[in-house]
């Protein structure tokens, strides 16, 4: 929509670009999926040359995975197995926004010499290769949920797994913030080719730490008016929320939405 180009301008953006053809494919360090559409990533990966960050939460299947909003809730990230020849540049970027694992879990499917050669890369990193139903089983028993770093996979069917190992219940076997390591020999899906063909790392975060956008919005006052007034389209009371859901879910017309659960009026 036209507005919101010029919304993006008025929020600080340097400039606009609407229809990015193949002419910006792998144009931008970081792309920012914020569109809530699983057509979004497709074209995020497309116009990404390092890094995907993920914040659309729409519930729906994308590009053979499942739970791709879940692992957004869990602020979890997907990246290539840091090996072999490009192992000192994968480390640095680890490194630089992820942190190197301490406990990570690698399953069956993946090959040993993969294994060795993260064991022997990765100072002290606590390995343990089993398969995810019985890792599963006893993080439910011990009350482990989120009990690793990284797991280590070799599909995307894998990936969902890992996600959400039990079905009916919203625990991971990673920490949040935790990391999905894909190796992968067969590029067979554009994500699979972006990630361990091209290296790419898709991150994810729900909400982020509040008390530091709070600080930061109550030192510059002007950004608070601006997506006050720029980024909340509609206001509802409660009394009416499935009117404010109805709108939220339009994306012609809705920006963001807010339900107002305040007698007074604030």
């Amino acid at each position: 929509r036209p507005e919101l180009s010029q919304l993006c301008l008025d929020m600080g953006a340097d400039s606009v670009i609407i229809g990015a053809d193949e002419s910006h494919d792998a144009s931008f360090d970081t792309v920012f999926d914020t569109t809530g559409s699983p057509e979004g990533l497709a074209t995020a990966l497309r116009l990404a040359r390092h890094r995907v960050h993920l914040k659309s939460t729409h519930g729906r299947s994308v590009m053979a995975l499942n739970h791709l909003s879940e692992m957004v809730v869990d602020e979890l990230s997907l990246g290539p197995v840091p090996h072999g020849p490009a192992v000192l540049g994968e480390r640095e970027k680890f490194s630089l926004t992820l942190g190197f694992p301490q406990h990570l879990l690698a399953l069956p499917s993946v090959p040993a010499t993969i294994i060795a050669a993260m064991k022997s890369d990765w100072t002290g990193l606590h390995c343990r290769q089993d398969s995810l139903a019985k890792v599963a089983r006893q993080c439910v028993r011990d009350g482990l949920q989120g009990r690793y770093d990284a797991v280590v996979v070799s599909s995307l069917e894998e990936v969902d797994a890992v996600i959400r190992p039990q079905p009916g219940q919203a625990a991971s076997l990673l920490r949040p913030g935790g990391h999905i390591l894909l190796s992968c020999e067969q590029a067979d899906s554009l994500l699979v080719e972006a990630i361990c063909g091209r290296g790419l790392l898709l991150q994810s975060s729900r909400c982020g730490d509040f008390s530091q956008a709070i600080a930061l919005l109550e030192q510059e006052p002007s950004m608070l008016a601006r997506l006050a007034n720029g980024m909340i389209s509609h206001v509802y009371p409660v009394q009416q929320i499935n009117d404010a859901f109805a709108i939220a879910g339009d994306s012609a017309q809705a920006i963001k939405v807010v339900v107002n659960t305040l007698d007074d009026g604030r």
